[in-house]
C-alpha cells in the first residue's frame, strides 16, 4: 500500500524551518526533565503559580501543540485514503 500525502506550503515550511530543531530540543527536555522537575517542586511544596512550574507546564503544552499541529493534516489524509 502506498499513500501520497499533500501538505500545504505553510506546513512544509514549518517542518523545514529551524523552529523544528528548537522544538526537537524542547521535546527531549520536556520528556526527560519537565515531569521530574514538576515532581521535585511538588516535593518541596512549591505552588502551581511558581514560575518554574508554569514554565515546565508551558514547555510540555507547546511541544504537544506543535506536533499535533504538524500531525493532524497527515493523519487526516491517511485516514481518508482508500
Amino acid at each position: 500500500m502506498k499513500i501520497t500525502i499533500d501538505l500545504s506550503t505553510r506546513t512544509v515550511m514549518l517542518i523545514r524551518s529551524p523552529l523544528f530543531y528548537v522544538v526537537g530540543a524542547l521535546t527531549g527536555i520536556s520528556m526527560s526533565f519537565c515531569l521530574f522537575w514538576i515532581y521535585q517542586c511538588g516535593q518541596q511544596g512549591t505552588g502551581f503559580f511558581d514560575a518554574r512550574v508554569i514554565l515546565t507546564v508551558v514547555a510540555i503544552w507547546l511541544v504537544h501543540g506543535f506536533y499535533q499541529m504538524v500531525a493532524t493534516p497527515v493523519i487526516r489524509q491517511v485516514r481518508q485514503a482508500p
